[in-house]
């Protein structure tokens, strides 16, 4: 019982610790994705 609980526990935490890092990799890429937005807005005359 013990032992399923906490292969649970490490799945679960896993998948938060997964769904963290795509959110972080997400906002960095979207981030960098407007800056070059507006250089490239700027750019054009």
């Amino acid at each position: 019982m013990r032992a399923m609980l906490y292969s649970k526990c490490v799945s679960v935490s896993t998948w938060v610790c997964g769904v963290i890092l795509c959110v972080r990799v997400w906002f960095y890429y979207s981030k960098i994705l407007a800056m070059l937005m507006i250089l490239l807005c700027m750019n054009v005359p």
